[in-house]
């Protein structure tokens, strides 16, 4: 018997893995605790991201070091020789229309990736990997709930921007943790959602 899921379940999809070094196009401050790193690139061609808080695997080599994009074959991935660089996970805010994709960095003492956007530039490279799948959940619930802190800023904007396209508005409610009040000028922009800010939480992503 072949059963059909209900068009208002989240589909889980899966993408063609694939590794790109990109190019720094510009570097914006976003508010008082986000650091926005344009990319763009030949190698963007093709880029899919279906899942609001889907994930990109971002390199980060050590000074001075470079790192090759690893190749995938039948056999799984090649990942070359040398030192293979830290890793960190990141929502991708792809714009298709002008074929950029940009992240959002959380600006925080110690961070890997938080130093690297920091002193980013145009003209620099990074390398990223995936998103290897997404989970596609439909927009259109009546009601919505989200919870998150500040690592998880950026998917909560990139679904919230969907939202805003809708004929209909959804009730959405958002309650986030932040270190500090003036972090929620990230979201400022953003009208028409209910969102519960908890001040005082110091986040270690």
């Amino acid at each position: 018997m072949t059963t059909t899921r209900h068009p208002k379940y989240p589909q889980r999809v899966r993408n063609e893995l694939r590794f790109r070094e990109l190019t720094v196009l510009r570097v914006e401050r976003i508010g008082s605790a986000f650091q926005r790193v344009v990319l763009g690139g030949e190698a963007l061609e093709g880029f899919v991201s279906q899942g609001f808080d889907d994930h990109t695997k971002l390199f980060f080599p050590a000074a001075g070091a470079a790192f090759t994009p690893p190749e995938v074959t039948d056999e799984g991935i090649n990942w070359g020789d040398g030192v293979r660089p830290a890793t960190r996970d990141y929502t991708p805010l792809y714009d298709a229309g002008r074929h950029e994709l940009a992240y959002d960095f959380f600006i925080h003492d110690g961070g890997i990736a938080s130093s690297w956007a920091l002193t980013a530039k145009t003209g620099d490279k990074l390398v990223i990997g995936g998103p290897r799948g997404s989970l596609v959940v439909p927009e259109d619930y009546a009601w919505q709930l989200y919870v998150t802190d500040e690592s998880g800023m950026p998917a909560l904007r990139r679904r919230l921007l969907g939202l805003q396209q809708l004929p209909t508005r959804p009730q959405v409610t958002a309650i986030v943790t932040i270190g500090d009040e003036s972090y929620q000028d990230y979201l400022a922009d953003l009208d028409g959602f209910h969102i519960e800010w908890v001040v005082g939480h110091h986040s270690s992503a």
